[in-house]
């Protein structure tokens, strides 16, 4: 019978080579992905009138001349030591794209996973990796964030004050709930993958009605009984933010660089959910849009990150409000918050801030140990090598 990692006796050369052959595996499966994926912008680009309306004449001319071109990828690539598949992923490779410094501060996929594994200890990792031990320790702290009113770990389910609930005193913890709509969030997950929301009907029982479903005891027993996970009740957010697009909070990302024990945001934006959708992760279709850090003023365009190939707009595409000019509330309060809590994680060096704005205040929603500099990059139009590295 096979050992198991924990009680094999490993030779340590053995090893460490075993852990070299399978990192090259995976970087040649990245590689087939993003080459697949690179194929596939450039020909939607031409040929998909959906993507983009122009001619096929005009989509051919916005693209940058052949000695640029084949100029750019060679610095990035030797730049990087990696072929700088971003270069089609953020549109670089388009005239029209106009990045605000060189192409070659654009941070590609692998070397910012070398640089994130580097940065961080695994103790802070699992820390910030888990909702619910993030949200007990904020609790603890005394940090503005949602109100986690339930929670379950391995088949137990808990009420606030960490003691086990059955179904008596399920309906108790219920009566509790301040708001009209809440969410169930697995203990790990990102993107808004996996997240319900409940709103409150008319029998104050909370109904999923997308998927159909009740929030009562049986729901959360047979919850508890596949994952770990938390619910949290929902927020109210400032109506600055809530004329962009009422059906989801629409979370500021701040990026905030914890070096020589001084912490500095080096990145404000704000990402917005469409009509329907409960999440504001550009992952899920979202659109995010630069802050001003100085004014607290939106910029005039907004992208789709993680759309192929890049589209942009200038007003939510389902409020048609625009955002030039947009200025939101609460902008000393934010940084300091943020500021002011990094500290408490010397562990990461570099993390990712869900805020939302509430008529109250600030709240930390959720703590990102891995910002992906793609939304970033893409949405700053700016590469972000330098706020990284140096």
């Amino acid at each position: 019978m096979k050992k198991s990692l924990f009680t094999q006796q490993w030779n340590i050369p053995v090893f460490f080579e075993h852990s070299r052959i399978s990192r090259k595996k995976e970087v040649l499966k990245l590689y087939l992905k993003y080459s697949k994926k690179t194929i596939k912008i450039i020909l939607r680009y031409l040929i998909c009138k959906d993507v983009d309306h122009r001619s096929l004449p005009q989509k051919i001319r916005d693209i940058k001349p052949a000695h640029l071109f084949v100029h750019d990828i060679l610095r990035c690539w030797i730049k990087w030591k990696e072929f700088p598949f971003v270069y089609f992923f953020y549109n670089l490779w388009l005239k029209s794209f106009n990045p605000t410094n060189d192409v070659t501060d654009f941070i590609p996929v692998l070397s910012h996973e070398k640089y994130r594994d580097m940065h961080i200890t695994c103790k802070a990792k699992y820390m910030i990796s888990s909702k619910i031990s993030m949200s007990k320790f904020l609790h603890s702290m005394n940090i503005p964030h949602p109100r986690t009113f339930l929670h379950s770990e391995l088949g137990r389910i808990y009420a606030e004050d960490n003691s086990i609930i059955e179904e008596e005193q399920f309906k108790s913890v219920l009566s509790t709930i301040k708001t009209n709509k809440i969410f169930v969030k697995p203990d790990i997950g990102y993107g808004g993958q996996d997240v319900m929301a409940f709103r409150k009907g008319e029998d104050n029982q909370f109904i999923d009605e997308k998927q159909g479903l009740i929030f009562d005891f049986d729901f959360i027993k047979k919850m508890s009984e596949r994952m770990n996970f938390l619910c949290q009740e929902g927020l109210k957010q400032v109506d600055e933010l809530n004329i962009l697009n009422p059906d989801s909070i629409n979370s500021l990302r701040i990026m905030t660089k914890f070096k020589d024990n001084q912490v500095k945001t080096f990145v404000t934006l704000i990402r917005m959910g469409r009509a329907g959708s409960h999440v504001d992760n550009t992952t899920s279709g979202g659109l995010s849009c630069e802050i001003d850090t100085e004014t607290w003023i939106l910029k005039r365009e907004a992208v789709f990150p993680f759309s192929n190939p890049l589209k942009t707009t200038i007003c939510h595409p389902d409020t048609k409000v625009p955002f030039e000019g947009l200025k939101l509330p609460f902008r000393e309060e934010t940084l300091y918050l943020v500021e002011k809590n990094a500290l408490l994680f010397p562990g990461c060096e570099t993390i990712g801030w869900d805020i939302a704005l509430t008529p109250e205040g600030p709240v930390i929603i959720e703590i990102n140990w891995n910002p992906c500099p793609q939304l970033a990059q893409v949405t700053l139009r700016r590469g972000l090598a330098k706020e990284f590295f140096n």
